[in-house]
């Protein structure tokens, strides 16, 4: 049976709360504020029945087990620190110091039986990761985020998911959204995006319009892929221009992606994990080609009422003068 959480902070003159006690700079009482506890109470509670004798606070055994890893102690040498160290026992969720032990050293083993090894393996990854190692963790909540390196001045890295949109060359209208789940080189995207879009369109593109993030692809399958190059000697003034034009419209995209990204909740996914990144890139671009129409439908709305109106009065004007 889970216990109730011991978050309860009702003055007392004779037992002042722990945390008046303390230091508010010291390092574990900064860290306990950024750590996510609920989140942990909302993961673990399924595990528990509601019937049976209480089990320890789900705070209480989160702590300890971080204490545990942080200090390098052992199940029963992390249980005697904690009665001795009230700044353990206020990371741990305490709002009264106490005297005795926490729990039973055994208590551990039963607690890591219950949450499983794969939540263990994630604080432990994160809690040995280096600065300079590979696929790090990020996000607790979202240890699936990516650092994806943009190249910009005034944004060098972004956190989140790599994306690949296709949009047609004339009408604007997105035909492809593929979120992946590794941050994987721009040219290698190609091919599951194109696949994509053949799937939604029934077609696939004879050519592919890509800035010079995708260079070193010159085929994927039936589409020609092209990107900005330097004009060769032999280029003739029409090979050039329309060059230009090509990707000029290439640069089209941009605002596309900026608008998809601000205007229908791309740049912040609400949505949990790899899944979750997935359908909100696709429902976003789906945004976007629903609000395209409307403003067209509307804008066509608006011209055959001016062309209209433009009749009538020529209309009326005729018959005046008759």
């Amino acid at each position: 049976m889970q216990a109730k959480s011991r978050d309860n902070r009702q003055a007392s003159f004779l037992y002042p709360d722990l945390l008046d006690q303390l230091n508010p700079a010291h390092p574990l009482l900064k860290l306990a504020k950024k750590i996510p506890w609920q989140r942990f109470e909302d993961e673990f509670a399924g595990l528990y029945s509601q019937a049976g004798r209480p089990a320890k606070p789900i705070r209480l055994m989160v702590g300890l087990m971080m204490l545990k890893q942080l200090e390098n102690l052992s199940d029963e040498r992390v249980v005697e620190a904690w009665v001795a160290n009230p700044y353990f026992q206020a990371f741990c969720g305490e709002t009264r110091f106490h005297w005795k032990l926490p729990c039973n050293p055994s208590d551990f083993v039963y607690f890591r039986k219950r949450i499983g090894e794969e939540t263990l393996q994630l604080f432990k990854r994160v809690h040995k990761q280096k600065r300079t190692d590979k696929n790090k963790v990020y996000s607790l909540h979202e240890p699936d985020v990516l650092c994806i390196g943009k190249g910009k001045e005034h944004k060098k890295y972004e956190f989140g998911r790599k994306a690949s949109l296709v949009v047609t060359k004339t009408t604007g209208v997105i035909v492809g959204a593929l979120s992946f789940t590794e941050n994987v080189y721009d040219g290698n995207t190609l091919p599951e995006v194109l696949e994509q879009t053949w799937q939604i369109t029934g077609t696939c593109p004879q050519v592919a319009i890509c800035d010079r993030g995708y260079r070193g692809r010159k085929r994927v399958g039936d589409t020609e892929i092209l990107t900005p190059r330097r004009s060769k000697k032999s280029d003739t003034p029409s090979q050039r221009r329309k060059a230009r034009e090509r990707f000029r419209r290439r640069a089209g995209i941009e605002p596309v992606i900026g608008h998809v990204k601000h205007d229908h909740r791309m740049a912040r996914n609400f949505l949990k994990g790899v899944l979750g990144d997935a359908i909100n890139l696709f429902m976003a671009a789906a945004a976007f080609n629903f609000r395209t129409w409307m403003r067209r439908l509307a804008q066509l709305f608006a011209l055959s009422l001016v062309i209209l109106l433009a009749g009538t009065k020529k209309v009326q004007g005729r018959y005046a003068v008759v």
